[in-house]
């Protein structure tokens, strides 16, 4: 009676692909190996995509809330975001309530102290198209 042969594909990962091919077909199960870089993966193709960082816009920030503050600027998003973050710094330093807030962000956390800001899920959400 003929035996059924095993067969499986698995990532190549330099240096412990031959080891794992040799003590695999010990125990009858033959493998073989596909490199994750494609050729296709080489070559550009489309426009180069700006990172949300570096444009500008009206962007989105989400609260832990399920909340999210709107904004717009006109310069890069990075700098808005880096304000922001000052803006909430210099509130927590202050530990009251200060007069004046440069950000509502910052002014919605001292409102809210149980939330907190996602800047890292900030995201553009309608480009400025002629400043970017």
């Amino acid at each position: 009676m003929d035996e059924k042969k095993l067969f499986t594909v698995l990532p190549h990962i330099p240096k412990l692909s031959d080891k794992l091919k040799r003590i695999l077909k010990k125990h009858k199960l033959n493998v073989t190996f596909k490199h994750s870089n494609k050729i296709q993966s080489f070559f550009r193709c489309g426009k180069y995509k700006t990172s949300p960082v570096l444009g500008s816009g009206v962007y989105r920030i989400p609260y832990s809330c399920g909340r999210f503050y709107i904004g717009r600027n006109q310069q890069q998003l990075g700098e808005s975001l880096l304000e922001h973050r000052s803006s909430i710094d210099k509130g927590m330093w202050l530990r009251q309530r200060p007069e004046i807030f440069y950000s509502a962000l910052a002014q919605y956390l001292c409102d809210s102290p149980h939330h907190f800001v996602s800047f890292d899920c900030t995201s553009i959400i309608a480009p400025d198209k002629g400043l970017m």
